[in-house]
């Protein structure tokens, strides 16, 4: 009987539920090896006399790939106008070492122009006191 399903396309429904979809190439009782039309994929079923619930199989005739449908309904977004960006050749002339080294000494620039003009304001003594704890 299984020899008649080879080369066949069928739908395997496993016990568990399951169904594969493909074409046997090779079936006895220890395995049976289930490849697909459309790529180099294949399924192998082990044990199928204990495996396998059902077995459908469709005529050669029946086997045609419907052609994709169109879908008109997809419209691609238009692209999105860029702003047109113009790199400085200067900048561009930097290597990303000298650019690292002139970042640090802009951050050193900030913070010193920060610590010279704002004042620290004298702190205040703290207070101590002893707790109440009859509250």
């Amino acid at each position: 009987m299984s020899h008649k399903l080879l080369n066949k396309r069928v739908v395997i429904t496993l016990k568990t539920g399951i169904g594969v979809e493909g074409i046997p190439t090779q079936w006895d009782d220890e395995r049976v090896f289930i490849t697909y039309p459309d790529n180099d994929n294949y399924t192998i079923i082990f044990n199928p006399s204990e495996n396998i619930m059902m077995v459908s199989v469709f005529a050669e005739e029946e086997y045609v790939e419907p052609p994709p449908e169109p879908n008109d309904r997809i419209v691609e977004p238009p692209e999105p106008e860029l702003d047109h960006f113009e790199p400085d050749p200067q900048l561009r002339a930097l290597k990303l070492a000298d650019l690292h080294l002139q970042k640090k000494e802009a951050i050193r620039e900030q913070l010193h122009h920060h610590f010279k003009n704002n004042k620290v304001a004298t702190p205040r003594a703290p207070t101590y006191d002893t707790p109440n704890f009859q509250k």
